[in-house]
């Protein structure tokens, strides 16, 4: 593995501050379900004012709205971390940093890996989908339901931005290194960080269907993996993949039908 030493947010740094009892054990556990658990909840929320307003199919109205909600998490997020970040008497931006590198060779050997992390980004998602339904559009159709034009515009710029500053970090910079740390070991925190990761998208959007449950469960698990191992071996790729992540998912809020 390539090391990060001397760096804030390095795995040598977080166990000198965890055997100082700088941070609690509670907070890499909490922040692990909290993106799920936020969705949910804002989603809940949404769901609420339809039935309020009269709705008769309040839940379903929601969905909808299941990318600003993500962009709430993540905003709702980016707020965690920099409290999470105080509390160890670091700063935010020490998640982010990594060491003095060629740019160059670090971009040959992201673009060398993506042979294989590309493939297990997309494929899973249409050949479960197939597997399912027999048609990989079935779940696009669930999900991508119409907005009024303001909104879409504002996701487009606000969407991306929000997820490439805070997923990956939240998983694989903050969390999982402070769980290996307090001893759940590389494996261990390896296993839980990516299975829940993968499990997040069941609540992005949150449908009452067996199938498109199983879908969004599994269909993100291998890139997650890849995702997880990939950092931990070489945390100075970091920066490219969230820069890579952004423009992955820039094009989700183009899917989204106009009211």
């Amino acid at each position: 593995m390539t090391t990060e030493t001397g760096l804030p947010n390095s795995l040598e740094a977080i166990r000198r501050r965890w055997a100082q009892r700088r941070f609690k054990p509670a907070w890499p556990w909490m922040m692990l379900i909290a993106r799920s658990f936020l969705f949910l909840f804002i989603q809940g929320f949404i769901a609420l004012i339809y039935f309020l307003s009269g709705s008769a199919q309040a839940w379903e109205d929601s969905i909808h709205w299941w990318l600003l909600g993500v962009t709430i998490t993540n905003l709702i997020t980016l707020g965690l971390l920099i409290i999470a970040a105080r509390a160890e008497g670091i700063r935010f931006l020490d998640f982010y940093r990594v060491q003095k590198h060629k740019v160059g060779k670090e971009l040959l050997i992201l673009a060398a890996l993506f042979l294989i992390g590309g493939p297990l980004a997309y494929f899973p998602n249409p050949l479960l989908a197939t597997l399912l339904w027999g048609d990989p559009i079935v779940p696009f159709n669930m999900m991508f339901l119409p907005l009024p034009a303001v909104v879409k515009y504002l996701l487009i710029i606000l969407f991306p931005i929000s997820v490439a500053i805070t997923e990956i970090p939240t998983y694989y910079l903050y969390v999982r290194p402070r769980l290996e740390a307090i001893g759940l070991g590389k494996w261990g925190s390896l296993l839980i960080t990516t299975v829940v990761h993968s499990l997040q998208h069941v609540f992005f959007p949150f449908i009452l269907d067996g199938k498109f449950i199983i879908w969004r469960a599994f269909m993100f698990l291998p890139f997650a993996i890849f995702t997880g191992l990939l950092l931990r071996w070489r945390p100075r790729l970091a920066p490219y993949m969230l820069v890579m992540h952004g423009l992955l998912d820039l094009s989700l809020p183009l899917f989204i039908p106009i009211q």
